[in-house]
């Protein structure tokens, strides 16, 4: 059986299908801002803010600023090691 081109011309279902909401994600996000905003780990304990994701999504839960500073550490080591490796890769 052969699709006729209006087939072709339809929307997929998956475009009307919101993404799950992933926590971690959001947390991982919040902490790449906080570095790249150079703000203080303790600035993810804001109240204010806790309080306008919880808003716009009650299923948000901001981790604490421990689990921020272990992340940004985790991410500055696989950084640091990709870039050594593209350093010893160089044709220098």
């Amino acid at each position: 059986m052969s699709a006729s081109k209006s087939d072709e011309k339809q929307t997929g279902l998956t475009v009307f299908l919101k993404p799950t909401f992933v926590n971690c994600v959001l947390n991982q996000l919040l902490m790449m801002w906080q570095i790249r905003q150079a703000l203080p780990w303790s600035q993810i304990e804001d109240p204010f803010l806790r309080t306008a994701f919880q808003f716009s999504n009650p299923k948000a839960v901001l981790y604490g600023r421990q689990w921020s500073a272990d992340e940004a550490k985790k991410l500055y080591s696989v950084l640091k090691s990709h870039v050594f490796d593209e350093l010893n890769n160089l044709d220098t």
